[in-house]
Parts: C-alpha cells; sequence; structure tokens
C-alpha cells in the first residue's frame, strides 16, 4: 500500500511539472511581458550603406531602426576604394551614361558663361573635361582645357590653348604636360609644349586654374546632383 501511495504521489507531481513547463493540464506557464528599457545608439554610415539610429531594449535585446537616416558615405581613395574595393571608372561611365541625354557623343554639357563638358571615350578609357568661354564680339577669346585621364595608368594629362585678338588678328598659344606640375600650386608652370603667347603669358598658371576650379565644382555638384557617392577626388582632381 504505501509503495502504491509512493508511485501516485510521483505521478503527481510529475503531471504538476508538466502543468507548469509543458502545458499539461489547463494550466501553462506564460512569461510575463517585457517592461522595455530601449537605448540609443548610431549605426553609422558606410560607402554602401546609409546610417541610422537603432533602439535595442536592454533587457531582452528586442530592436528597431529609429527615423534618423545618415546619407552614404562618399568612397575613399584614388581610382579603387579602399574600403569596400569599389572601381570608380565604370561609375563614371554610368554616371555619363545615364546624364548624357540624347547628346550623340556621350557628353554632360554644362552651358553659360563658362562652359563644362563631361564626357569619356575609348581612346582615354575614362574621362575627358573640358571649359571653353568666349567674351564679346569685337575682342574675343577663347580658351580651352581639356584633361585626359587613362586608367590603365590612373594618370592625368592636360592641354591648354588659348586664341584672342581684335577683328582678323589673332594670337594664339598651347600648352601641355602632367596634371602633377601644375596642381602642386607653383608659381610657374614650365611645360611640355609651350607656343606663341603660352611662351611670355605670366597668367598661364592661373587661367589654367580658373577654368579647373569650374570644372571640379561642376562636375562634383552633378554627381552629387544624381546620387553618385564619388567626386572627382577619387580620380586624383582635387581642389
Amino acid at each position: 500500500m504505501k509503495k502504491i501511495s509512493t508511485i501516485i504521489f510521483a505521478m503527481a507531481l510529475t503531471c504538476s511539472c508538466f502543468s507548469l513547463f509543458a502545458g499539461c493540464g489547463e494550466g501553462s506557464y506564460e512569461a510575463p511581458p517585457c517592461e522595455h528599457d530601449y537605448v540609443e545608439t548610431q549605426v553609422e554610415a558606410t560607402c554602401k550603406e546609409e546610417g541610422y539610429n537603432l533602439f535595442t531594449c536592454s533587457k531582452c535585446q528586442d530592436s528597431y531602426k529609429g527615423e534618423k537616416v545618415t546619407p552614404v558615405k562618399n568612397h575613399s581613395g584614388i581610382g579603387t576604394c579602399k574600403v569596400c574595393g569599389t572601381e570608380f571608372d565604370p561609375i563614371w561611365k554610368e554616371f555619363i551614361d545615364k546624364n548624357s541625354g540624347d547628346d550623340p557623343n556621350n557628353r554632360i554639357v554644362f552651358e553659360g558663361a563658362d562652359t563644362v563638358v563631361l564626357t569619356y571615350n575609348d581612346k582615354y578609357d575614362c574621362l575627358i573635361s573640358d571649359m571653353s568661354y568666349l567674351s564679346d564680339g569685337v575682342r574675343f577669346q577663347d580658351d580651352i582645357i581639356t584633361f585626359a585621364y587613362n586608367s590603365y595608368d590612373k594618370k592625368w594629362t592636360w592641354v591648354y590653348s588659348t586664341s584672342w585678338g581684335i577683328a582678323s588678328t589673332t594670337i594664339e598659344g598651347t600648352a601641355g604636360g602632367s596634371f602633377s606640375e601644375w596642381s602642386s600650386r607653383s608659381n610657374s608652370l614650365n611645360c611640355d609644349m609651350r607656343t606663341g603667347s603660352c611662351k611670355t603669358d605670366s597668367n598661364l598658371l592661373s587661367n589654367i586654374k580658373k577654368m579647373y576650379n569650374a570644372i571640379v565644382d561642376k562636375a562634383n555638384a552633378k554627381l552629387k546632383e544624381c546620387g553618385y557617392n564619388i567626386t572627382l577626388e577619387n580620380f586624383g582632381l582635387s581642389k
């Protein structure tokens, strides 16, 4: 009799345990809901993804994204992103393709007193930027500078030409060389080629820099407007 009582007691105890933890009978156990204590942290933006504020419960680790969004960062490095390894040349080509409209020469043209043209072709494999302007109809001056980029060696060259005068009298000149020569902000410019007025033009460097700055400003503004997270710095051109 004592043995039977022990068996009955054990069965009752087992059922009681199951009722608490395994749903035995009608008394299933449910944990009380968490009284959340959310802590805000900031997930930093990268060159691939936006940043955001994240709220995480310190008790149960439940989390959700907030409404603050930090824009994607610009890529870093020249030619290739140092963070994610993205190649910049294909991005530039896509940028020109999508924004050149119906231009048969596949160019982005900024009209105005200073005309800036952004493009690429097979010869230079990535980019040609140039700017020209015309003053008045009596005394005219045409200044054109072209920066050519070769994506094979990631190097730039430049060619500058000027033509100015009154009526049928014109004075012309050409200069050109490596980009690094004048971008060092030196006060002189020893060009690989100098002809005509460029041989004695003391303002040659300042004229070139003025045109170059206009190219950089307009190109960078257009890249940002179109949602690309690169600048001309990623191609080695900075102000």
